[in-house]
């Protein structure tokens, strides 16, 4: 796969697609990631595919994930101005310079090991009504459980088993008034023996 050009050149499908389903090498991760931090319109269309996705069967995950990359670029290509998007935007920190309300990770610490008694999943957002959803997934990204808040503040329940010495993925993402999603992306928590 060729390298991901980020100067405000859109990612193809096939870019797109495996994006979604993890098939990118680390820089071409890197790059697409950094151009989703400086296009709204492709960062929504991930966004809303990764959610689209996470509600599939596992086998249709695939199918759907090339079809709505498609589907995404040919939006993006038709839709996007034909006027330069202006200086690239971090979409995970505070006081972004769009007007957008920021979405922040804050605790588990990305790659910490924490005791699953002493869990606590922590974002901060700037002051909105925001509709939050926190999910944990397994490292392959099967989400084990998933939850929608208010608050800036959840802990698991008691009645979820996660396996001592595993890895987790943990990530928010969130929809304002004006409907633009917002995500922190995936940070990884082990849990202690």
């Amino acid at each position: 796969m060729r390298e991901i050009a980020v100067a405000f050149a859109h990612p193809s499908d096939d870019e797109i697609a495996a994006y979604l389903s993890g098939g990118l090498t680390a820089a071409e991760r890197e790059g697409l990631e950094a151009h989703l931090a400086s296009c709204r319109a492709c960062r929504t269309e991930v966004t809303s595919a990764r959610r689209l996705l996470r509600s599939q069967p596992k086998g249709r995950r695939r199918i759907l994930a090339a079809s709505f990359a498609a589907a995404a670029v040919l939006a993006v290509v038709l839709l996007a101005p034909l006027k330069s998007p202006g200086p690239p935007v971090d979409p995970y920190r505070e006081g972004r310079s769009d007007g957008a309300p920021a979405l922040r990770a804050v605790g588990p610490a990305d790659g910490s090991t924490v005791r699953r008694d002493s869990l606590r999943f922590t974002w901060r957002s700037e002051p909105g009504d925001l509709l939050f959803r926190l999910t944990v997934a397994t490292s392959t990204g099967d989400a084990v459980w998933t939850r929608d808040t208010h608050d800036t503040t959840l802990v698991l329940p008691d009645t979820l088993r996660l396996a001592p010495g595993a890895r987790y993925l943990w990530y928010v993402d969130a929809l304002d008034p004006a409907g633009l999603s917002l995500t922190t992306g995936p940070r990884s928590v082990r849990i202690a023996p």
